[in-house]
């Protein structure tokens, strides 16, 4: 319903890859999470490219 909008006008959301991909592996929506989580996730990611793996969502 809403591709329109993100392939040809060109919105676009503020979420990184792991990001989007935690929502989909959990299938919920971001307004369903705590805002922490996504301070969580944004640690993890600074803290990974510090480290300099790839985070990933499987182990």
């Amino acid at each position: 319903m809403y591709v329109i909008a993100f392939q040809q006008l060109g919105y676009w959301m503020p979420f990184t890859d792991l990001e989007t991909a935690v929502f989909g592996h959990l299938r919920v929506s971001p307004s369903h999470l705590h805002p922490n989580s996504l301070a969580f996730l944004r640690a993890f990611e600074v803290t990974a490219g510090y480290l300099e793996i790839v985070p990933t969502l499987k182990l």
